[in-house]
């Protein structure tokens, strides 16, 4: 079995999760603030793996996930080639992934085949650990992934779909990243409170959503904080053991 190596290797103690963050789409970067985040930045189009790299690899609190955003295939599905060519490089993936809203919609087969494709690299490469977007295609995401059981550990992002689909999701082994934006509304709260508690992540998705303007710290504390009065029993204890959990094993299932 293979065992992820820590996102750096400082001591967890007192640290927060940022599970799901676009580090290098922000403007200026207090690394002062950061320091007391664990970050998996993830990325958009292979392209962006060696500027990242380049901009974040000195940092041990910060991990680069190889990405292919699902907006962006039909505009750069011969990007592929490159995302194989990196994978072998990366413990982690994202952002990847369906989207089915509207917008995209007319593009989902395209998409459907880049993210099958993603996750027979994945297999073939070990098994990663990959921050998943299904906004709209939860049905199809979950599908392509009960596929490819060897793909990894898969963390979904942001989950907005119905309490079903969360079933199945967690049958299939899924954690959850969750934001503060996810606690805003009535839907997204009864999901939260239907996940494991031992499959919880946090995120910010910075820069998008709501919060976006507020800083990565902040925004942690602020998710937490909104997650005991939904949790009473989660602390940043419980969501610092789901992580290393999520590090050590690399099965869907528990």
């Amino acid at each position: 079995m293979q065992i992820f190596s820590p996102i750096g290797e400082l001591k967890m103690q007192n640290k927060l999760i940022d599970m799901h963050c676009h580090l290098d789409l922000l403007e200026n970067i207090d690394f002062s603030i950061l320091e007391n985040v664990h970050i998996l930045s993830v990325t958009t189009t292979p392209s962006a793996w060696d500027g990242n790299q380049r901009l974040f690899s000195k940092y041990d609190n910060i991990k680069i996930a190889l990405g292919f955003h699902p907006q962006l295939i039909h505009k750069r599905i011969n990007d592929f080639e490159l995302f194989e060519q990196i994978l072998p490089k990366s413990k982690y993936v994202g952002e990847v992934g369906l989207d089915g809203s509207a917008e995209f919609r007319p593009f989902l087969e395209k998409q459907k085949s880049i993210f099958e494709s993603i996750l027979k690299q994945c297999t073939k490469n070990n098994g990663k650990i990959l921050s998943i977007h299904c906004r709209g295609a939860v049905e199809e995401t979950l599908n392509l992934l009960e596929k490819s059981p060897d793909a990894g550990k898969f963390i979904l992002h942001w989950f907005t779909g119905s309490i079903k689909e969360l079933e199945r999701a967690i049958q299939l082994g899924s954690w959850f990243s969750v934001n503060n934006n996810m606690l805003l509304s009535r839907k997204g709260i009864q999901l939260v409170q239907a996940m494991p508690i031992n499959k919880i992540l946090t995120e910010t998705d910075t820069p998008f959503g709501k919060f976006g303007h507020i800083n990565v710290y902040n925004q942690l504390q602020n998710t937490l904080n909104a997650l005991q009065k939904i949790i009473p029993s989660l602390s940043n204890e419980t969501i610092i053991s789901n992580f290393q959990n999520l590090l050590m094993k690399n099965k869907l299932s528990t």
